[in-house]
């Protein structure tokens, strides 16, 4: 029975007949959107976004993010032919993980790093058996992980040895988030027509999702993919006719990212779908979801085939049934508790590792920004009901999920959730408030608006500077890895020139209140506005 569509031409749009609550004008508007202007938006949005990744490469000694000597043994260890999940485990005490070929000069780059963390073993940091010609036997803890980001990463830095390869691999990571950022940027601005929904998607560049974007592993690349499929997916729901296919094409490539790059992924894409079915209605996400053009096919032939690998994936290595590793005895209601405290904080800041806390006016900022936003949203959502519910239900989620998977997993694997974990799903209170508040939100105009800027820009530059400051203290480590400590000036250099381009890419969107609403189009058409 072929899927009948549940819009009905009104007004020069849209609008549902499928008994819905809300009526939402879902291809209203201009037949252009102004894609010149939303392509200058996006450029000065990934522009700053790169601006603080490159901060944070330069201030990271080699292999010292968060476990990000165990992903650089992966992507070396692909990029020679060996995607398969570890050969054998040595004995507790002498490895953690499994057994990997690794290019010799990669571990003796990432050694130091790896040396002075208390969790790793001694075959974690040195080699085990030589192989010959430049390969060594060491061991990691994720050799049990998807290889699709590890191959792209490992085949781009095989020309660089050393530290250099490393630095690639950071770059590749770098390019990939700013570029998938730039990408729901150019979506967004397709339909919106204040400057909420771009300033929202710049908070969720939170401290922790920047740097996480900024380092050789895919935890960050699935954060800012989490946003694209947002994004996307809120573009699928306002664009006119002729900004449909790129948004399509672009959550297609989130989908893709996102379940490749953790076991995780295809999970937070089904709480993602019943969201958007709790929002606009499991029939109308059904309808945009259908191709209508061979782009279209193409795109989303590439995405199954993506979901279908992951699936293969985790059957074939069983990423979910891994060694436990930290698990704690006793009741874990405790800890939960002190978690659900934890891991949000964790979410805004926390680098290099979890427990390390970045300055307390990061934490500041952040909170003042978060409270202002939450009242303004609070008040855009007042008697919206399906706007509210899918909010509601992004943020229970967001706290809930944690706390099942850290009790169902207490016994094996301790308190190994973070709070980063879940910013791919929790992303959408950002995307649903930038939506609430395009459409019932206040005008942007002032001081106000270039204070919050600056300040948040100041934010992540101190949060990059800390860190800074703490790895120059470390001698043994600056010296057993021959890294050139960044002068702190070049530091706030680049992340002022990151503000300064957020806040051109703020500046080139006409800041005017929402449209007046009419009875077929309640929410206001989707005017877009950039320059």
């Amino acid at each position: 029975m072929p899927l009948r569509s549940p819009m009905r031409a009104a007004g020069g749009g849209l609008e549902r007949v499928d008994g819905g609550s809300d009526r939402v004008s879902v291809e209203a508007g201009p037949p252009d959107p102004g894609r010149n202007g939303s392509r200058r938006v996006a450029a000065w949005a990934a522009a700053g976004l790169f601006g603080l990744q490159l901060a944070w490469l330069l201030v990271m000694p080699p292999a010292t993010g968060i476990d990000e000597f165990d992903h650089v043994y992966r992507a070396s260890s692909v990029a020679i032919g060996h995607w398969r999940p570890g050969t054998y485990e040595l004995s507790p005490t002498l490895a953690r993980g499994a057994m990997l070929p690794v290019r010799a000069d990669i571990v003796e780059a990432a050694g130091p790093a790896c040396a002075r963390l208390p969790y790793t073993k001694p075959f974690n940091c040195r080699p085990y058996k030589d192989l010959g010609d430049g390969v060594v036997e060491v061991a990691t803890g994720v050799d049990y992980y998807n290889p699709l980001y590890y191959g792209v990463v490992g085949a781009l830095a095989r020309p660089f040895s050393g530290s250099a390869a490393i630095d690639v691999m950071r770059l590749v990571s770098i390019v990939e988030c700013a570029a998938m950022f730039g990408l729901a940027v150019f979506l967004t601005t397709l339909w919106a027509r204040s400057r909420w929904p771009l300033l929202l998607l710049l908070a969720a560049c939170l401290p922790t999702t920047v740097y996480s974007a900024s380092i050789a592993t895919p935890n960050g690349v699935q954060m800012v993919s989490g946003i694209l499929v947002w994004a996307a997916a809120l573009a699928m729901l306002r664009v006119g006719p002729n900004g449909r296919r790129p948004a399509y094409v672009g959550l297609m490539v989130g989908v893709a990212v996102m379940a490749n790059t953790h076991t995780l992924g295809l999970f937070w894409l089904a709480l993602i779908a019943l969201t958007l079915m709790v929002y606009a209605g499991p029939v109308r996400v059904l309808w945009l979801a259908r191709p209508r053009s061979r782009p279209e096919v193409a795109a989303l032939g590439v995405a199954l085939a993506a979901v279908a690998f992951q699936l293969w994936w985790m059957a074939y290595a069983q990423p979910n049934t891994s060694r436990p590793e930290g698990g704690l005895p006793g009741n874990p209601w405790g800890q939960i508790a002190q978690g659900v405290i934890a891991w949000p904080l964790q979410a805004v800041a926390a680098f290099p590792y979890r427990n390390e806390s970045a300055p307390a006016a990061v934490y500041g900022v952040a909170l003042v920004a978060m409270i202002a936003l939450a009242v303004f949203t609070a008040r855009a959502l007042r008697g919206a009901g399906r706007d509210s519910l899918a909010m509601a239900v992004v943020l229970v989620l967001s706290a809930a999920v944690p706390v099942a998977i850290t009790y169902s997993g207490f016994h094996r694997y301790g308190m190994s959730w973070q709070g980063r974990y879940g910013m791919p799903y929790s992303a959408g209170v950002f995307a649903l408030a930038g939506l609430a508040l395009e459409d019932r939100g206040p005008a942007l105009r002032g001081a106000f608006l270039w204070l919050g800027l600056v300040g948040w820009g100041a934010a992540e530059t101190l949060g990059i500077t800390g860190v800074l400051a703490k790895q120059i203290k470390d001698h043994e480590l600056v010296s057993a890895t021959h890294w050139w400590a960044p002068p702190t000036v070049l530091v706030v250099a680049l992340g002022a020139l990151a503000t300064a381009s957020w806040s051109r890419s703020v500046q080139l969107v006409e800041g005017g209140s929402p449209p007046a609403a009419d009875e077929a189009n309640p929410r206001g058409d989707a005017v877009p506005r950039a320059r």
